[in-house]
């Protein structure tokens, strides 16, 4: 092999590294890989993607893999008195923190699992909403469960894996969806997971035991709109929060009812997630939007599926 067949091969090799490090880093909610700022700065930082634990005035963010980080009560009382907030609002939500440590004075082994006296400096929060719509609601709930426009895909692939739908830890009633979709530019838009416990199809899964959940993507706009942003590639740059979406099943949007408490209080042995996606078009109309079915695995179901 010559110089630079090899030189190529060992790029790609790199870059399928990063992107299977990329891919496991979110999934257990650690960075396996952070950085320095520069050579002059002794700062470290790195992320963690979890559920909020707290105390009067002490936040933990726990993994579904079991790692967590404790940052000072110094920097979570001055992050959160800089944004207008309490830890009591996020309390229980799913949440990327972002930390970092002077290397010069602590020392985290890459292999930690139990991280604190880090700073706290940037917080993003991955809850979106849920709703309960049943045949007779005809308000503002029965217009938010209407889709405007198509997803890319709930099983994004990169370099050979597949990004799947999972619960966030065992026994969590928490879903965390990969959602890769066209982001709009100057309008709103909600990625809202929808229980329609009226619907045919709803009624036939739940007498077999499955509960069926459909992702409605609603964008401020009737119009189809540019595919120059995905949902992923954002992610790498501008925060987790645009590809990954947690969904809290005994929690609703404006304190309504639960989709887990009207499916009937407990988990269901499995869920289906119904989406309208499309590749190539934002137009939901298009001859190219076809909808698809995932089905929503188990932690260690999700865990087990790395190529690594």
């Amino acid at each position: 092999m010559s110089n630079f067949a090899n030189l190529k091969l060992k790029k790609e090799q790199m870059k399928r590294l990063k992107t299977l490090v990329l891919a496991l880093s979110v999934l257990t909610g650690l960075t396996l890989t952070s950085c320095l700022n520069t050579d002059s700065d002794p700062y470290q930082s790195a992320y963690i993607m979890g559920e909020v634990n707290s105390g009067i005035m002490s936040m933990t963010v726990v993994s579904p893999g079991g790692i967590s980080v404790t940052p000072t009560e110094a920097s979570v009382m001055s992050f959160f008195a800089s944004q207008g907030m309490t830890v009591s609002d996020i309390t229980g939500k799913t949440v990327v923190a972002y930390y970092r440590w002077n290397t010069e004075t602590t020392q985290i082994p890459s292999d930690a699992t139990d991280i604190t006296g880090v700073e706290l400096y940037a917080l993003e929060l991955l809850n979106n909403p849920t709703l309960v719509v049943d045949a007779a609601n005809v308000g503002v709930e029965k217009r938010d469960s209407v889709a405007t426009h198509p997803i890319i895909s709930l099983n994004y692939e990169v370099s050979g894996f597949t990004y799947k739908p999972y619960f966030f830890g065992e026994n969590s009633t928490t879903l965390i969806l990969p959602v890769n979709y066209y982001v709009p530019v100057g309008v709103t838009s909600s990625l809202t997971l929808v229980y329609y416990p009226d619907d045919a199809a709803t009624v036939t899964d739940k007498e077999q035991g499955i509960l069926r959940l459909y992702l409605n993507f609603r964008a401020n706009t009737d119009a189809d709109y540019s595919t120059d942003y995905e949902s992923y590639a954002l992610a790498l740059y501008g925060g987790l929060g645009y590809f990954n979406k947690a969904y809290d099943l005994g929690t609703s949007a404006g304190g309504g009812r639960s989709i887990l408490a009207e499916w009937g209080g407990s988990l269901p042995s499995e869920i289906r997630i119904v989406v309208s996606e499309n590749p190539y078009s934002t137009d939901l109309e298009n001859g190219n939007t076809t909808q698809h079915e995932y089905e929503v695995l188990s932690w260690d179901e999700y865990v087990d599926s790395l190529p690594l």
